[in-house]
């Protein structure tokens, strides 16, 4: 859901006088964006896991800092198999400028080297995630 949100969007129920507007919010966005995909692929998650990949719904469309390279990574990672997470991480950093993909190697390479954080929000939650599944660098 947070893939479909206005970006940096928080619902916040724990307010009793907007909990019902925000609620309301929710399922609005449930119905109107998140059921509808759902119900494009129907149950074929095989499906829906080989479209993500090939299509690459996790690839920065203009600009690599404007958006969530976790949010379609955590479906490939509830439900893929290691060679998709792998295949998906990879082709994120392939898609890259030749620039950014040496400012990723860089940070990749200083985070194993002393766990220093990355120079960019998306790739602060990249590199840890790969590190922790023992995802390498693409070839």
């Amino acid at each position: 859901m947070s893939s479909f949100r206005g970006k940096g969007k928080v619902w916040n129920l724990a307010k009793e006088a907007t909990r019902e507007r925000e609620l309301a919010e929710i399922i609005t966005l449930i119905q109107n964006k998140v059921a509808p995909l759902m119900d494009k692929y129907e149950t074929n998650l095989e499906e829906t896991l080989e479209e993500v990949i090939q299509t690459g719904w996790f690839l920065p469309q203009a600009n690599p800092m404007e958006f969530y390279v976790l949010d379609v990574l955590d479906l490939v990672v509830d439900f893929g198999s290691p060679e998709q997470i792998r295949e998906c991480a990879h082709r994120y950093i392939r898609h890259l400028s030749e620039e950014m993909q040496e400012t990723f190697e860089n940070d990749y390479n200083a985070y194993q080297r002393d766990g220093q954080a990355a120079s960019t929000i998306a790739f602060r939650k990249l590199i840890p995630f790969m590190n922790e599944r023992n995802i390498s660098l693409p070839l």
